[in-house]
């Protein structure tokens, strides 16, 4: 995730206010002038819709952009609030298969 002007930074520089605010609408806010988690979903679902036909996929990545790929797969959107974003996946684990029920299209990228 594009965390903008908080990439790097301890949490404790940014400072609980900024914190509190983003963790209170973490599906939208941009404050830190990055990209909002709901725009991460967006990158997720382009990437899972772009190599659908792709039989067996190996990533590294992030936890959080894992993560956001697995509430997809899950059919989940972005969690509105941080208290129900899920736990970093383990070291090594592996995500389940996507369901062949569920498509994923590629979405308009959000305007900004």
């Amino acid at each position: 995730m594009d965390f903008g002007d908080w990439d790097g930074q301890h949490w404790d520089t940014i400072g609980e206010p900024a914190v509190s605010a983003w963790c209170d609408d973490l599906a939208h806010d941009r404050a830190h002038g990055g990209e909002s988690v709901s725009m991460l979903f967006e990158r997720g679902a382009d990437w899972l819709a772009r190599t659908a036909h792709v039989p067996v996929r190996c990533v590294v990545g992030h936890a959080g952009w894992i993560n956001a790929v697995r509430l997809l797969l899950q059919g989940h959107g972005p969690p509105a609030n941080a208290k129900d974003w899920p736990t970093a996946p383990n070291y090594g684990e592996r995500l389940k298969p996507l369901p062949s029920a569920i498509a994923l299209a590629p979405r308009s990228a959000p305007s900004v």
